[in-house]
């Protein structure tokens, strides 16, 4: 029986490990797909229908939120959220030399805004992971 537990712990700990790595690719994919869509002309860029801030803080909100679920350290996700927060702003303003677009600061707002409730989700999740896997 206690044999049979530890199959299953080890086995929780494998799908926790491949979840945690495939949330740091699919986080980075997101990360990339931020930079390419900021800074094509603007007649290029795939548009949802939503107001641009909601694109905006969805688009961070849902990178945060994988790239805080990949990586666990504290320190990484206060990196990574500073990074990408400033990342936001300067991608707000490298748009100034892409056609058809303009920066504006309520943009890069929204995306912290979204970035920051992404890494409060990410974290809850993985808290709760951790809770069920105790």
């Amino acid at each position: 029986m206690l044999e049979r537990l530890d199959q299953k712990m080890q086995r929780a700990v494998e799908s926790s490990a491949f979840l945690q790595n495939a949330a740091m690719v699919m986080g980075w994919i997101g990360v990339v797909a931020i930079m390419v869509l900021s800074l094509v002309p603007g007649s290029l860029r795939p548009h949802t229908g939503l107001p641009g801030q909601m694109e905006h803080a969805l688009a961070y909100g849902l990178t945060g939120a994988l790239l805080c679920v990949g990586y666990g350290k504290p320190r990484d996700r206060l990196l990574l959220w500073i990074g990408l927060a400033a990342g936001s702003a300067l991608f707000e303003l490298l748009q100034n030399f892409s056609p058809g677009r303009s920066p504006a600061v309520i943009d890069s707002l929204a995306s912290i805004a979204g970035l920051t409730v992404g890494f409060v989700a990410g974290a809850a999740l993985n808290a709760q992971a951790t809770v069920h896997l105790d």
